[in-house]
């Protein structure tokens, strides 16, 4: 009896324990269950309280594909379509997802096949595991050929996963298909997570993961899907990880994460599948990525990854994002050593190569690239979309080399724009070599489409290729299209690209207005600016650097040591700025390109109605135009001009001047400036200085009874003619001032023409030339040539310009190769440095020897280096050594000519007279060690002498030139 009721004690105690069991499943820590069936899978799957490990390959429904199952997303009928999936399902052995894990599945490498994962009564089969616990780990399985589909929270391995940590390390799709409804969020390994997921080493290969709205609903708000995560809510991690499978999402959309709530941290990573977004019932804000789609509330880290997944948003909804690798990020972004290469369209908004938009936190983006065609309605940008808010971005060593297509508002071949912003945002080392261009009716540049706020952007060392042509439905530029509000510093940059924009063309800025600050040093540009429209009341234009500076007292632009040598064309075309109704500074720049306008075109600045100062500045290039200028076209305001030059040949159909074309101003001046261009124009509007003087004189008296209308100091025109039909050589012409009330200066013409020999004058039609010369009072007198040049010299080169010196003109701001490596003007072939009596320049030549007494080496000196020195000290000075078969000699120095003249020709040196008498003995181009001849010329210039550009040659007896310098 006592047995019979231990019996029944011991019976119960054991159903105790097995309804605990099924109640609560107690997961045994550390019990391994090896599993090499699908039956033992089902089997271990139904009470999941040990770690699993495969032992086998596990096949479901053999012979079977469930990926072929019936797709909602492609009928129209969402009962016939429910029918019909009935039907087919019950074909086959579906799965019954895990409810909760929290263990370590181990696939041990094996590959588990035909997992139909759904139901067509939504009885919650749509993932391997339904849920996973914190702790729980999924390791080296590869799924194949796998289905999944349910309404919620939908993931092919994962549906969900519980606050804490899960991992997934070499977790693999192959070939798989991931169906998603609306109202949840779909993954092809993890549909939702809830706390932090460490993903190594996982892949998706091929197959499709898909999101589609439930039949008639109006959209799909709550809507994320991902080829690994549709939504993260907490941190996420992804580490050598691959998708290439095509992903087509209703909302947030991601080649890697749907949505992102936490930090994202991406490395190693790639996305080769497409990644598209199309749903015409979406109201609003489609966010599209390579990576993520939409990162909330957390930074983005990205290094060392590729997206070459093509990247689209064609249909449905407004205001859509789209990024080679993130839609938009709300907290920021850090990428390094990422690339794009697939090509980005979005139909809504914005796209960009790398990032559609950066919000609210600070971003950097370094060593990283597009290469991927981009295009976008509203703004569409190579590597960053939009940069917005009171935030700074640090970019560094970036480049796009695809096409950029905007729409209705901004395009940039790096940054489509910054907007309202604040702090210093800078861009280094960035290269633009993609065409950039717009279909609707804004602006684009080769680098950045917009700058607005009140931040500052600095470009340093940035380049935009011969191929990043940039064209313009509006305003076009090298560098950045439209600064409003904000400052841009621009340093050590390039522009090579044509650039066209219909209203206003830029090298580098198309527009700068309301209080923007540009600064510009140290930059060239070499691509042609054009801009094609013609204004009725509104000024349009091009320039070498700005196309237009617009109406702004606190608008300020600063450019220095620039080069420009791009053409330019439009209504106004100036080699630095085309319209300016702000103050500008020009210091130590050079333009060689043509400039052609419609209306008014210069050198240096076309139209102006703000104050310019101009310093150490040149113009080499033609000049065209109904009103053309040598530096300036025509200014209201008034304008200073020192140290500069026009070598330009100036056309033009009206006014025509080597300075200025017209000045409505009482306050110009040139000073210690030159005028070495030909003019050629109108009978009575054509200068060597200034065509039209337009104003009535109204500053205060200057020097007794003369008034200052402008000044011109020190100031020459050299060389070239005013070719006009009647009248030529004055310095200035004047339409409305008053002859009683001028006073120039002290300007001078020197020419070379044998029929008219004139110095200095101001035209006025009522007044003779003999009167104009003597109220000027220049030092020079009518029909005199300066006695040290002929009538038939031409003041050009080095002889020209050593007159101008003796006549006091200052050539100290010139310098041949100078420390900002400006080139020098073509027709400037001087260094500019006055001689002291005790500097001189020695010439070495080493390496040439005389292989006999016939034929012997000669020495030239150049007419540039006579006249840069003084006659009696040029010497030459011979020293040579013996040969290998000569006995030891001391080295021997001998001087053979002294006291040279301008151009003589030094006789041959024979070894005879080098006392060496074992020259005969070599050849001329065999050359031993120890047996050298060095050429030295010292060249000891007078005090106050022009230190020229020196020419040395050295030639064999029979005429051919073994060697020249150009010093």
């Amino acid at each position: 009896m006592q047995k019979k009721i231990l019996s029944i004690v011991l019976a119960l105690c054991m159903l105790l324990s097995t309804m605990v069991a099924v109640g609560v499943p107690a997961f045994a820590a550390g019990d391994v269950t090896e599993i090499g069936t699908y039956d033992a899978l089902v089997t271990w799957a139904a009470n999941p309280t040990t770690d699993a490990k495969l032992t086998a390959d596990i096949v479901a429904n053999e012979g079977k594909n469930p990926t072929t199952l019936p797709k909602e997303y492609e009928t129209t009928d969402n009962t016939a379509f429910l029918t019909a999936l009935s039907a087919a399902v019950a074909e086959y052995e579906c799965w019954t997802s895990i409810t909760s894990f929290a263990g370590t599945f181990d696939g041990n490498g094996k590959t588990i096949t035909g997992l139909c994962m759904t139901s067509a009564d939504g009885s919650g089969r749509g993932a391997f595991f339904s849920a996973l616990a914190d702790g729980a780990v999924v390791k080296n399985v590869t799924f194949e050929n796998c289905y999944a589909k349910e309404r919620h929270n939908q993931g092919a391995i994962v549906a969900a996963t519980s606050a804490g940590s899960v991992t997934l390390t070499n977790v693999d799709l192959k070939n798989c298909r991931v169906d998603a409804e609306a109202g949840g969020e779909g993954g092809g390994l993890i549909a939702k997570s809830s706390g932090a997921v460490t993903l190594t080493s996982c892949d998706v290969t091929g197959g499709t993961v898909t999101a589609y709205p439930e039949k008639n609903a109006a959209g799909a708000a709550d809507m994320r899907v991902g080829a690994f995560v549709g939504e993260a809510a907490a941190a996420i991690t992804a580490i050598n990880c691959t998708n290439g499978a095509a992903v087509v999402g209703q909302r947030e959309t991601g080649g890697l994460i749907g949505k992102a709530g936490s930090t994202v941290n991406i490395t190693g990573s790639t996305n080769t599948g497409n990644v598209t977004f199309n749903n015409t019932a979406q109201s609003a804000n489609p966010f599209v990525g390579g990576f993520v789609g939409y990162a909330s509330s957390g930074k983005v880290t990205v290094s060392n990854s590729t997206n070459s997944g093509n990247v689209s948003l064609t249909a449905g909804g407004t205001n859509g994002v789209a990024g080679g690798l993130i839609g938009i990020a709300d907290k920021g972004v850090d990428i390094s050593g990422a690339t794009n290469s697939g090509t980005i369209t979005n139909t809504t908004g914005y796209a960009a190569g790398l990032v559609g938009k950066n919000q609210n936190a600070s971003s950097s983006i370094k060593a990283s690239s597009n290469s991927g065609n981009v295009t976008g309605s509203t703004t569409a940008a190579g590597v960053l979309g939009l940069m917005n808010g009171g935030y700074q971005l640090t970019a560094e060593n970036i480049s796009n080399s695809g096409k950029v297509t905007s729409g209705s508002s901004w395009g940039g071949g790096l940054i489509g724009l910054f907007y309202n912003g604040t702090g210093t945002s800078t861009v280094k080392l960035g290269v633009n070599s993609g065409e950039v261009t717009c279909t609707g009716s804004q602006k684009v540049g080769g680098l950045i489409g917009y700058v607005h706020g009140s931040l500052t952007v600095k470009l340093d060392s940035c380049v935009n290729e011969t191929t990043g042509v940039v064209t313009g439905t509006r305003f076009g530029a090298g560098m950045v299209s439209v600064v409003e509000s904000g400052t841009l510093v621009v340093d050590n940059s390039v522009n090579k690209a044509p650039i066209t924009g219909p209203e206003y063309a830029g090298g580098f800025v198309a527009q700068a207005y309301n209080a923007a600050k540009i600064a510009i040093s140290n930059s060239t540009n070499s691509g042609n600016c054009v801009s094609t429209k013609t204004h009725s009341t509104t000024m349009y234009g091009a320039g070498g650097f700005i196309g237009i500076v617009q109406n702004n007292s606190n608008t300020v632009v600063t450019i220095q040591n620039c080069v420009n040598s791009g053409n330019a064309s439009g209504y106004e075309a100036g080699g630095m700025i085309g319209v300016l109704y702000a103050s500008a500074t020009i210091t130590n720049c050079v333009n060689s390109g043509a400039m052609t306008g419609k209306d008014f075109a210069s050198g240096l600045v076309a139209l102006s109605s703000g104050s310019i100062s101009a310093s150490t500045s040149v113009n080499n290039g033609t000049i065209k135009s109904n009103h053309a200028g040598g530096l300036f076209g025509k200014s209201t305001a008034p304008v200073t001009a020192e140290n500069c030059l026009n070598a330009g040949d100036v056309e033009a159909t009206s006014r025509g001047a080597g300075f200025a074309a017209i000045l409505n101003t009482t306050a110009s001046s040139f000073k210690n400036s030159l005028m070495l261009g030909n003019v050629k124009g109108s009978a009575s509007l054509t200068a060597a200085f200034v065509a039209d003087v337009n104003t009535a004189n109204t500053t205060t008296p200057e020097n007794g009874d003369e008034y200052q209308c402008i000044k011109i100091e020190n100031c020459y025109y050299v060389a070239g003619l005013v070719k006009d039909t009647a009248i030529r050589n004055y310095g200035v012409t004047q339409s409305n001032l008053d002859q009683a009330a001028k006073k120039t200066g002290n300007f001078r013409l020197v020419y070379g023409d044998t029929t008219v020999d004139m110095v200095g004058g101001v035209y006025n039609a009522t007044t003779t030339w003999s009167d104009a010369v003597k109220a000027l009072n220049v030092p020079f007198t009518e029909g005199t040539v300066p006695a040290m040049l002929n009538s038939a010299d031409a003041l050009t080169g080095v002889a020209g310009l050593k007159f101008l010196q003796k006549a006091g003109f200052d050539f100290s701001v010139w310098k041949l190769n100078n420390a900002n490596n400006m080139p020098v003007p073509t027709a400037l072939a001087i260094s500019g440095e006055k001689a002291t009596p005790d500097a001189s320049l020695a010439i070495s030549y080493k390496g040439y020897q005389v292989s006999n007494d016939g034929n012997a080496i000669r020495f030239i000196a150049g007419m540039d280096t006579i006249e840069g020195y003084n006659a009696t000290g040029f010497d030459m000075i011979v020293t040579t050594a013996q040969g290998d078969s000569a006995p030891a000699e001391p080295l021997t120095t001998k001087t053979v000519y002294q006291s040279l003249s301008a151009g003589d020709q030094i006789g041959a040196i024979k070894a005879s007279d080098l006392g060496c008498t074992y020259l005969s003995a070599l050849t001329f181009n065999n050359v031993p060690a120890d047996c050298i001849i060095t050429l030295t010329a010292t060249l000891t210039p007078a005090e106050g002498e022009i230190v020229s550009g020196t020419t040395v040659v050295i030639v064999v007896e029979n005429g051919a030139v073994v060697a020249q310098y150009a010093i």
